[in-house]
């Protein structure tokens, strides 16, 4: 077997990986938004937020008030702008583009599913405001949707194992942490947060796994 061939196989088979996981994460979130739509996770979910407020420091509050902002959508369109006009006008238009609709998708996704739902937002004290429903959480939706596809983007083009595994596991550390920013501050439940992330995850995958048969396709025309 050749090097091109088994550089294929390689490629064909990461294809497969990301199709799995992706399939994997929208049923997870279906089962856990039909589970929301029941409210049989409500007693667990205020469980969890009970106990967030009453271990909640100072030091924590700093650090989460600042954290969440990484999944506002004035910090995430900012990056992403330039991100966008960076890989543009290094040709890379292809990577630009699903970045473009990866993020453009998760805020239609995000508030089309809010609006399908329509969950309150719980009711205990907050540290911060928040508007809109609460289920799935838009921050986690767009932050994971954002860093993930970023971090498949670039690892799809940078040498070694090590690295491509690190920026994948970073990106998710990132919306990990917008994700229990939102939880510390009192404005979305436990199953908000990860039903957001399961969502980002999906169709993050998603976007990469078009952008590379697109990029593909171009090739080898």
């Amino acid at each position: 077997m050749n090097v091109t061939r088994v550089a294929h196989v390689r490629a064909t088979a990461t294809l497969v990986l990301g199709a799995a996981v992706a399939l994997a994460a929208g049923i997870l979130f279906v089962r856990i938004a039909y589970d929301v739509y029941r409210g049989e996770v409500l007693h667990w979910d205020m469980q969890v937020l009970t106990w967030i407020q009453a271990h909640r420091h100072p030091l924590l509050t700093y650090f989460f008030e600042r954290t969440t902002a990484l999944g506002s959508n004035l910090i995430l369109v900012v990056v992403a702008v330039g991100a966008c006009a960076a890989l543009f006008l290094s040709g890379r238009r292809d990577m630009a583009a699903a970045i473009a609709a990866a993020l453009l998708g998760g805020q239609l996704l995000s508030g089309g599913l809010k609006l399908l739902f329509a969950r309150p937002r719980p009711d205990v004290p907050a540290l911060t405001s928040a508007r809109g429903y609460a289920f799935p959480s838009g921050h986690a939706v767009n932050s994971v949707v954002f860093f993930v596809t970023l971090a498949l983007l670039v690892s799809g083009h940078v040498k070694g194992r090590a690295l491509r595994i690190f920026l994948l596991l970073y990106a998710l550390f990132v919306g990990a942490l917008v994700s229990v920013s939102r939880l510390y501050l009192g404005v979305h439940y436990p199953s908000d947060v990860l039903g957001g992330a399961l969502v980002g995850i999906s169709w993050s995958i998603t976007v990469v796994i078009f952008e590379h048969l697109f990029w593909h396709a171009r090739r080898s025309r």
